[in-house]
């Protein structure tokens, strides 16, 4: 499992750098492929920036609010407005930092991508862009999940192989949280970005 997460995470940053909203059409797999072909060029020119080009790029087109609330589960109620900021930063420093490792990994290898047809009508306000990522050797098929907000479209999950990223997050922190608690699970989250 942690083998197949890594590499949804380097794939999730190569094929979500896209700057401006996403068309439910042909328009955003070209938009896509030029963003990608961007990051992929960074990257590999230099390694050392992995976190920045995840911040600057990357990140700002995650939803993590949504991404913590459905990560966090049943428990995300009882959660205090505090306890659910810090959860949230938490979280999305984990994500920095596992994306920023990953890439300076994959910085190394050959990665092509294959954009097929965005599933969802025109206009509509959630679409799932369906791709398959050619990388070490072996097909990758990637859904990412996406909703438009006010400030454009951001993805709330990514299914790989049939694995979401948040149901696979879920079970982790929910047995986290039983045995120590919102505040245990936040301080497990930020122990992890500590590389502990």
């Amino acid at each position: 499992m942690k083998y197949l997460f890594k590499h949804v995470v380097f794939l999730c940053l190569m094929t979500f750098t896209m700057q401006g909203a996403w068309a439910a059409n042909a328009d955003a797999q070209k938009l896509v492929k030029s963003t990608t072909d961007k990051v992929l060029a960074s990257i590999k020119k230099n390694p050392k920036n992995a976190a920045n080009v995840a911040k600057k790029h990357v990140l700002p087109h995650f939803d993590f609010w949504a991404m913590s609330r459905l990560v966090v589960g049943k428990n995300w109620k009882g959660a205090s407005k505090d306890q659910k900021k810090r959860f949230v930063q938490a979280f999305r420093n984990l994500l920095i930092r596992t994306y920023a490792n990953t890439l300076k990994e994959a910085a190394k290898s050959k990665v092509s991508v294959n954009y097929l047809a965005v599933r969802g009508k025109e206009g509509a306000k959630k679409v799932v862009v369906p791709t398959r990522v050619k990388y070490k050797g072996k097909t990758i098929k990637l859904d990412y999940s996406l909703r438009q907000k006010k400030n454009g479209w951001k993805v709330w999950n990514v299914t790989a192989g049939g694995v979401s990223l948040v149901t696979n997050y879920r079970a982790e922190f929910q047995k986290i949280h039983k045995e120590k608690g919102m505040e245990g699970l936040i301080k497990a989250v930020n122990k992890k970005n500590k590389g502990k």
